[in-house]
């Protein structure tokens, strides 16, 4: 099993990972991320899956290299936006999916996500990682 779950590779996760945090404010615009080593340290895996998924940020626009300070996080706060809408609409999908496969109908489903909502309960303790890179 890898650090982000078994079902993600290690090189997915710690995309999704940076994502999230910057979704969820552990990470503001122009904030610096932690380098290939102190990442490959804090995870215990290659520094090369690591620059490679840094890398991808990279090329999607999300990390700038600043050469030797270090990668940070775009100013573009439209990029960031459209990236947080790309997300969310992603965990929407494979939620939707997966209520599909067991039959759940929409008035089920929305019930469901308000009965969470109101009062959420833990289903898989195995789920929560750390909280950020």
């Amino acid at each position: 099993m890898t650090p982000f779950g078994g079902e993600v590779s290690i090189f997915r996760g710690i995309c999704r990972k940076i994502k999230l945090d910057v979704i969820n404010g552990v990470y503001a615009p122009g904030d610096q991320v932690p380098t290939v080593r102190a990442l490959a340290e804090m995870l215990s895996i290659n520094p090369n899956t690591v620059q490679r998924a840094l890398s991808e940020l990279e090329r999607e626009g999300l990390l700038e290299s600043r050469g030797t300070t270090g990668r940070f996080i775009t100013s573009d706060i439209g990029l960031i936006e459209e990236m947080c809408r790309k997300v969310k609409e992603e965990y929407v999908s494979t939620t939707l999916e997966k209520a599909k496969e067991l039959a759940i109908t929409k008035e089920e489903f929305i019930r469901l996500i308000e009965e969470f909502h109101e009062s959420p309960k833990i289903i898989n303790e195995t789920s929560r990682k750390e909280d950020t890179l």
